[in-house]
């Protein structure tokens, strides 16, 4: 029987199109085992323990974990042993790719950001993706603007060359999943 990686990785949009991801993240990108499984209604993908139902087997898988980051983007290469990347929910952050590294920049929100870095000049979800478009035009970026009163994840399959994938919900429903940053 395939395991759900095998699923994902076979048809990513039809997977990300019915089933609910949730992905927790990690303070740093890196390279590393992450656990999956049914967690209530959704698959969840966890790098620090297997976080599923009771009687549920969390599944295991290598993979790049792009971390969320301030301010400019610091670029994390997608090279290596592991042929997927996942990267923490977007509700207001931007990811940037750069042919095959990628970066999760999120926004400052006032007087603090969600990364608790105090002190910092307000920046929306719209106007971090504005000034990436325009710091780094050769780039392709995946945002607020694009994702809008919603929320999303990104995971990448590497089949041949990387793919990027968005799901997007609304509360815990599944609005859409497509492909991105091409």
């Amino acid at each position: 029987m395939p395991s759900n990686m095998d699923v994902i990785k076979l048809d990513p949009i039809k997977f990300l199109s019915v089933f609910p991801i949730m992905i927790s993240g990690t303070k740093t990108s890196t390279t590393k085992d992450v656990f999956y499984g049914k967690k209530q209604s959704f698959l969840r993908f966890d790098p620090a323990f297997p976080n599923v139902d009771p009687g549920i087997t969390a599944e295991k898988y290598k993979a790049h974990i792009v971390a969320a980051q301030h301010g400019e983007p610091n670029f994390y290469n997608l090279s290596g042993t592991s042929d997927v990347m996942i990267t923490s929910q977007l509700s207001g952050c931007c990811l940037i790719r750069q042919n095959n590294t990628l970066a999760h920049v999120w926004p400052h929100v006032g007087d603090s950001c969600k990364c608790g870095v105090k002190g910092l000049p307000g920046e929306s979800g719209l106007e971090v993706q504005q000034r990436l478009t325009l710091s780094h035009p050769n780039c392709k970026t995946y945002g607020k603007k694009n994702y809008q009163a919603k929320t999303a994840y990104v995971i990448g399959i590497n089949h041949a060359g990387w793919k990027f994938y968005a799901q997007e919900q609304m509360g815990n429903r599944v609005t859409s999943a497509f492909q991105v940053l091409t």
